[in-house]
């Protein structure tokens, strides 16, 4: 029998790139609760469905802030493996809107705990974000189990989600691996987010913010929305999960990649490879976006120990990525 993937967020950005690695490079079966709000997109799964068997994606509508029904549970059958991609994650939101950004983050993350503890599913990847760590300094790069220090709502709740994936794994034994990851661009990405920002902007000949401490531009990793993918099919395939007894922490790795830009970097090379002029203007983060750190920072080693490593070039990735989206303004 098919293997059977319970993947949420599969209308969101990395979800959707998740769907489509795993449809393109597997024989399994997806089952996938959209609830289309906030920054869930039907297009997006219509066009990975129209690349792949669309027959292997059960899609449904289902707002994860509450508990699956009794039908959705046996109409889903046997769950090999959850794949939880599902939050908010606009930083810029979260700060606007906190207390709606944290329930709906919070409540999402207790309806999958508790949804694992009924199915009982052989593994249970959870995607968090490099924020939950805080700022890291010129040079430092955080290794797993790093001390949690979020700056914002936005890594608060990301934070809150964690520790409630491992209370479960404690309690209930919940087959848990917990990814955080840095920024991720790719095709199809939100505009709001910085690289989609970058084209959008630069197609367009319009002045772009570049964030700074002190006028010295934010500094940030960059990963390729398909190698997250292809590192969630890794850990899926090759990494056994650990039990509470004889442990005291669940499995964690970083997916990053060893490519660090800072802003004006990041924004002249994009302009460079769409032999476009660049305009910006320098602001200060904390005054435009409080609880805005200046760097981030992860440590990939762990998963490269286990012989995971990046299947697409940094350079070429971007590239592919520009060239797709100025040929697919409608993500624009």
């Amino acid at each position: 029998m098919a293997t059977k993937v319970l993947l949420t967020g599969a209308d969101g950005f990395i979800g959707s790139h998740i769907l489509s690695h795993l449809m393109e490079t597997t024989d399994w079966h997806f089952v996938c609760p959209c609830s289309w709000r906030l920054q869930g997109d039907p297009r997006r799964i219509r066009e990975v469905l129209q690349e792949t068997d669309a027959t292997r994606a059960h899609i449904f509508t289902h707002d994860l802030r509450v508990p699956f029904g009794e039908g959705d549970i046996l109409g889903m059958g046997e769950i090999d493996y959850v794949v939880n991609c599902a939050s908010a994650s606009h930083v810029y939101t979260s700060i606007q809107d906190p207390v709606n950004f944290i329930r709906n983050n919070v409540d999402l993350a207790i309806t999958i705990m508790e949804l694992a503890r009924r199915i009982q599913p052989r593994k249970l990847i959870h995607i968090s974000t490099d924020e939950v760590y805080g700022a890291a300094g010129d040079g430092e790069s955080f290794r797993e189990w790093a001390p949690v220090c979020p700056s914002n709502p936005y890594s608060a709740s990301k934070a809150a989600q964690e520790a409630i994936a491992m209370a479960y794994w404690r309690t209930y034994d919940t087959p848990l691996t917990i990814t955080n990851t840095v920024n991720n661009f790719g095709e199809r990405q939100d505009p709001e987010k910085f690289v989609a920002k970058l084209v959008h902007y630069i197609n367009r000949g319009m002045e772009i913010p570049i964030h700074a401490y002190s006028g010295i531009p934010c500094k940030r990793f960059y990963l390729y929305a398909k190698n997250h993918a292809d590192a969630v099919r890794h850990i899926l395939d090759n990494v056994d999960n650990v039990v509470c007894t004889g442990h005291n922490k669940p499995m964690r790795f970083n997916i990053s990649s060893r490519e660090e830009l800072d802003n004006l970097e990041m924004a002249k090379l994009v302009a460079e490879i769409m032999g476009r002029e660049l305009f910006y203007r320098i602001e200060d983060a904390q005054i435009e976006r409080k609880g805005h750190d200046g760097r981030y920072a992860l440590d990939p080693g762990l998963i490269e120990s286990t012989g995971w490593k990046p299947p697409y070039e940094f350079q070429l990735s971007l590239e592919r990525y520009i060239n797709w989206t100025v040929n697919n303004p409608q993500w624009l």
